[in-house]
């Protein structure tokens, strides 16, 4: 697991990052690749902020608040059972695409999806978000 992917994890369980007290859904490919989605609250359909990082690099929407290249949000929405999120680059091109579903039944819910990140590669993500 790539460092700081089990630190992702455990912050997603209790529902929010420490620095921010708002919903997120953090992923991991168990590997090398991570992404964290930041909603101001419960209700919000689209994130405040994305951060990915795969291997080495870092990509984000709040350069102020997570380090890494900054890419600005394009057509995106947060709905009770999929995420889609597109972050593009300066030109307006998609650079990275989160595709992630939610199922839930009683207790147990289970999120996960695909990041696909332009000239790098894609990863099935599995992820941890509040219910």
């Amino acid at each position: 697991m790539k460092p700081g992917a089990a630190l992702l994890l455990a912050m997603a369980i209790g529902g929010a990052t420490p620095a921010l007290a708002a919903p997120s859904i953090v992923c991991t490919d168990g590997d090398s690749a991570s992404a964290e989605i930041v909603v101001a609250d419960a209700d919000a359909t689209t994130p405040s902020r994305v951060r990915v990082s795969v291997d080495d690099r870092d990509w984000t929407t709040d350069s102020a608040a997570a380090p890494g290249e900054t890419l600005t949000l394009g057509p995106s929405s947060i709905t009770a059972d999929q995420v889609q999120i597109d972050l593009n680059d300066s030109k307006g091109a998609a650079a990275i695409k989160l595709r992630l579903s939610k199922a839930a039944e009683k207790e147990a819910i289970a999120v996960g999806g695909t990041l696909w990140v332009k000239a790098v590669g894609a990863y099935a993500l599995t992820c941890m978000a509040p219910g």
